[in-house]
C-alpha cells in the first residue's frame, strides 16, 4: 500500500525523523502508485518537509522519474562559502531480510529496517541538525551557506552524484553521509566495471568441430584476467579485481555461440588505471571473437591537501571527546564523484557499515542523538571560522 505524503509543521526530533524515513520504501523499483517510485516518493516527501521551514527545494530529473534533490534556506547568499550535507535516497533491495523492512521498529535502543544504517540514520541527523541550525540563527547574517543534497542511484553506481556534479550548483565543501561509525573517512577506492563478450558459432555438441565454442574462447580471456591483469592490479595494496558474473550457453548439447564475463575492479588513488585498461584492450584485440564493453569507470575519493572541512570536523569530534579515527574505506560512494569534481569532500556518518544491507539492518538510536550534537557543534565551528 502506498504511503501518504505526510506534512509536519514542527521539526521532528532525529529519532522520529529516522523512523519516518525508514518507513518509506525507497528501493528504486518500489511502486508507490500515483506518488511515484521509491526514490521519487522519498524525494517528494523530503521536498514537502523542507518547504514547511522556509526552504527552496529543487528536484533534478536524472532517469525518468528518478531525481536528485537540493534544499537551501531562503537566506542563502550567493558568493559565501557553501557547505553541503549529502546523503543518498535509495536503498538496496529487501530480499532475504528477516525483519519487517519498513516497520521501523525500535527495540532495546535500536531502530530496525532497510536503510536504517545505509543511510537514512545519517540523513535524519543531517536534516535535523540543518533545520535546528536555521531555526536557532534565523535572525542572523550567517558567514556561510548550508544546503542539503539527496542523490538517487548511489547503490547502483552513484549515478545521481555523477549527474549532480555536472550542474552549476554553488558549492565548495561536501560532507557526504555514509555509516562510518563517526570515523572520518578521507579516501576510498575508485571503481572500474566492465564486461567482456566472446562470440562463437553454434552447432550440435556431437560435432563440435563444425562450430566455435564461445566458452572455450572465454577461458583464454579469464586466464588473462586472473593470471596477468589481477596480479598487476593487486600488487598495489587495497586494489582488487574480481570476476563476478559469467553467462554462456543455451543447452547441454549445443556448442555455445556466446559467453559473457562481468568484472568489478576497485583501485586506489595513484593506481595506473589507464595503463591497466590499455593492457586489457591490447590482449582483447588478439582474441578473435572477443569484445570489451565498459560499464563504468569512476574516480577514487581522495582528500584535498588544503581541505578546510577536515580540521573543522576533527576539532569538533576532539572537543566533544567522540572516539574516532581517520581512515580510508574499501567501498565506493558518492564522495568519489564530488572529490573527482574538485570539491573539498569528507565521508562521515552514524551507524556501522557492517550493518548495511544485512538481513536485520539496524542502528543505535543513541548514536543518532550523538550525531546531532556533533553536527550542531560543527556548524558553530564553521560560523566561528568564517566570521
Amino acid at each position: 500500500m502506498a504511503r501518504c505524503l505526510c506534512i509536519y509543521h514542527e521539526i521532528l526530533n532525529v529519532v522520529d525523523l529516522a523512523v519516518e524515513l525508514v518507513k518509506i520504501n525507497s528501493v528504486p523499483t518500489a511502486d508507490h502508485g500515483e506518488t511515484g517510485m521509491g526514490e521519487a516518493f522519498l524525494a517528494q516527501w523530503l521536498k514537502q518537509y523542507f518547504e514547511n521551514f522556509n526552504f527552496q527545494v529543487n528536484l533534478f530529473p536524472v532517469d525518468g522519474k528518478r531525481s536528485n534533490m537540493m534544499a537551501r534556506h531562503q537566506t542563502f547568499v550567493p558568493g559565501l562559502p557553501t557547505l553541503a550535507f549529502e546523503a543518498h535516497l535509495d536503498t538496496v533491495s529487501t530480499e532475504g531480510m528477516t525483519i519487517s523492512p519498513f516497520g521501523a521498529e525500535i527495540r532495546n535502543g535500536y531502530l530496525y529496517g532497510r536503510g536504517a544504517t545505509d543511510v537514512k540514520g545519517t540523513m535524519a541527523v543531517m536534516i535535523t541538525a540543518m533545520l535546528n541550525w536555521f531555526e536557532k540563527h534565523q535572525y542572523e547574517d550567517l558567514p556561510f551557506n548550508l544546503i542539503f543534497l539527496a542523490t538517487m542511484g548511489e547503490e547502483g553506481g552513484t549515478f545521481g552524484a555523477k549527474d549532480l556534479v555536472r550542474r552549476p550548483i554553488p558549492l565548495d565543501m561536501v560532507l557526504s553521509g555514509e555509516p562510518t561509525n563517526m570515523d572520518i573517512v578521507t579516501g576510498h577506492n575508485g571503481t572500474w566495471r566492465f564486461q567482456i563478450q566472446t562470440t562463437g558459432k553454434s552447432c550440435h555438441s556431437s560435432t563440435p568441430h563444425l562450430g566455435s565454442n564461445a566458452i572455450d574462447i572465454m577461458t583464454d580471456v579469464m586466464h588473462f584476467l586472473k593470471s596477468d591483469l589481477k596480479s598487476v592490479i593487486e600488487s598495489t595494496d587495497g586494489n582488487a579485481l574480481s570476476m563476478t558474473l559469467v553467462k554462456g550457453g543455451d543447452a547441454i548439447n549445443i556448442i555455445p555461440n556466446s559467453c559473457e564475463v562481468t568484472v568489478d575492479c576497485r583501485y586506489g588513488p595513484g593506481s595506473d588505471i589507464e595503463g591497466y585498461k590499455s593492457s586489457l584492450l591490447n590482449f582483447i584485440n588478439t582474441v578473435r571473437g572477443a569484445e570489451y564493453n565498459e560499464i563504468l569507470l569512476y574516480p577514487p575519493f581522495a582528500l584535498k591537501e588544503d581541505s578546510r572541512l577536515l580540521p573543522l570536523l576533527q576539532e569538533t569530534l576532539e572537543a566533544m571527546e567522540v572516539e574516532h579515527v581517520l581512515r580510508t574505506a574499501p567501498w565506493y560512494s558518492d564522495a568519489g564523484q564530488f572529490s573527482g569534481a574538485g570539491y573539498d569532500t569528507l565521508l562521515w556518518g552514524v551507524g556501522d557499515m557492517q550493518q548495511a544491507h544485512t538481513e536485520d539492518e539496524f542502528i543505535e538510536t543513541a548514536q543518532l542523538e550523538q550525531g546531532i550534537l556533533v553536527l550542531n557543534k560543527l556548524l558553530e565551528n564553521f560560523k566561528s571560522h568564517f566570521e
